[in-house]
């Protein structure tokens, strides 16, 4: 495996000089790409912008620490509701109804990802019919925009930029790996709420690693949709290291990004949660 000297201590200076040179270049390059094709977007977002002062937000990721909640006492406290991914196919789902939803896996978009099979665009068209019928908000990459038959749509910079320390401006490229829930944290800190409360960012992941006889490396993902679970082998996942020690250094970075967000008020409702850069204090009645 090729290492990204950018995450690696025993990389030269100068091959992490390098590294940086050539990640700048790249991101800049995307960035002013998307600046020229998507003037108008860019534009329809900026005007979002600290637009919920005023108002909370609860986001949910797809960890498995959201089935602690009661989704009846959550859906009395009049907050805006942040879900991702597959979220219509749990059981959350059929208790509350998301004011937003953010998609930016191109998977999710027919024609986006270039191999679509015929279960996964019945799963996307699933999807697009459910935010349109319950009249949701959907937020995605600016280059995703036109793949997705949705009425009330606006795009966000998908473009990353580890270099940066951008994490709030989702115009501009940003600062953190490529998770769809810290892009939904991004857009609820954008809009500018008073308050965020999250559940579902779990990042617990390298607690079932597991090393076979050929010392594959591989481990059981639990989500929140259906209750499923699946095995997963990090030799068939790009950038997920060779060896434990690759695979935890590279982990800590999920940790780190999200001391990043410290700037916006976030609560986070898993006592439990591995998850410490965020407070866990606080007085509302949602728990099973």
């Amino acid at each position: 495996m090729k290492k990204n000297f950018f995450y690696y201590h025993d990389s030269s200076v100068i091959e992490i000089i390098l590294h940086r040179v050539k990640s700048w270049l790249k991101s800049s390059i995307k960035h002013l790409l998307v600046v020229f094709q998507y003037q108008h977007e860019i534009k329809k977002t900026s005007k979002l912008r600290g637009s919920k002062k005023t108002k909370k937000a609860i986001l949910f990721a797809n960890g498995p620490s959201v089935k602690k909640l009661d989704p009846k006492k959550i859906r009395y406290l009049n907050f805006d509701i942040f879900s991702i991914n597959g979220f219509i196919f749990s059981d959350f789902a059929k208790e509350l109804c998301p004011k937003y939803y953010v998609l930016s896996d191109p998977s999710y978009f027919n024609g986006a990802s270039g191999n679509d099979s015929q279960r996964d665009e019945h799963k996307n068209n699933m999807i697009c019919d459910y935010i349109n019928n319950e009249n949701v908000t959907l937020f995605t990459p600016f280059e995703y925009l036109h793949f997705c038959n949705v009425k009330k749509k606006f795009g966000f910079n998908d473009v990353e930029n580890v270099l940066s320390k951008n994490c709030f401006d989702i115009t501009k490229p940003r600062s953190y790996r490529s998770m769809t829930a810290y892009k939904a944290l991004a857009i609820a800190c954008y809009l500018g709420y008073e308050e965020i409360y999250i559940c579902g960012f779990d990042n617990s992941y390298f607690q079932n690693l597991e090393v076979d006889k050929n010392n594959r490396l591989s481990y059981v993902i639990p989500h929140l949709v259906g209750g499923q679970s699946h095995r997963v082998f990090l030799d068939e996942v790009p950038g997920c290291g060779s060896d434990v020690g690759e695979y935890l250094y590279l982990d800590h970075h999920l940790f780190e990004d999200l001391k990043k967000f410290n700037k916006c008020k976030i609560i986070n409702l898993d006592h439990s949660s591995l998850v410490s850069a965020f407070t866990k204090e606080h007085k509302l009645n949602v728990y099973m």
